[in-house]
């Protein structure tokens, strides 16, 4: 027999029933701001005017308080903060997670996949999406691969994910660069130069 062994995680990475119990487990989590909650990723939101005071390391306080009070831990190097529009160009004092670490400002950062920058505008993002998908059209070189099968099973779904979020605002110059990766897999399926 083996001696007993004190796990700091309780839930297997994958399982269905690991994101629902962690839902079930943070549906009480109100810092007092509008809260957005996805599986293990929290994220809050307050809106103000340039003239207003931020109240965010009170919600900030609010989590710690929480996640203190349900034993569970909060991964600081994993919390960051982003300002967006005119707020951005004020000088905000940093946030504090701790008495002894500030949250790091970051100008984008990746959510479920899709890269978020400050200006709100999706160069990060076109730009992550093509370098992944050009990547992967070099298996269109092997003339025995199904290439259909392989450009709808490995090259679309990285284009087209999250599509409806970011192509109603997509400037002309993004655009072409999808539609670049594209081109490129049709003269390699073709052997067009």
């Amino acid at each position: 027999m083996s001696r007993w062994l004190t796990l700091n995680g309780a839930m297997p990475q994958g399982s269905w029933l690991g994101p629902l119990s962690f839902l079930i487990m943070t549906d009480d989590l109100d810092p007092g701001c509008v809260t957005h909650k996805y599986v293990d990723d929290t994220i809050l939101t307050e809106v103000l005017s340039q003239s207003d005071c931020s109240c965010v390391q009170n919600y900030i306080q609010n989590v710690i308080d929480w996640v203190f009070k349900n034993d569970m831990l909060l991964n600081g190097n994993k919390t960051k903060e982003m300002i967006l529009g005119p707020c951005s160009k004020l000088n905000r004092p940093n946030l504090l997670l701790t008495s002894s670490g500030c949250i790091e400002r970051v100008t984008q950062f990746k959510l479920l996949g899709v890269f978020i920058d400050s200006t709100l505008s999706w160069n990060a993002h076109i730009d992550y999406i093509v370098k992944k998908a050009a990547k992967r059209l070099y298996f269109l070189s092997f003339k025995t691969f199904w290439f259909n099968v392989f450009l709808c099973c490995c090259c679309s779904p990285i284009l087209e994910y999250c599509l409806p979020v970011w192509n109603h605002n997509l400037v002309q110059y993004l655009s072409d660069k999808i539609e670049s990766i594209q081109k490129r897999a049709i003269r390699i399926i073709f052997s067009v130069t």
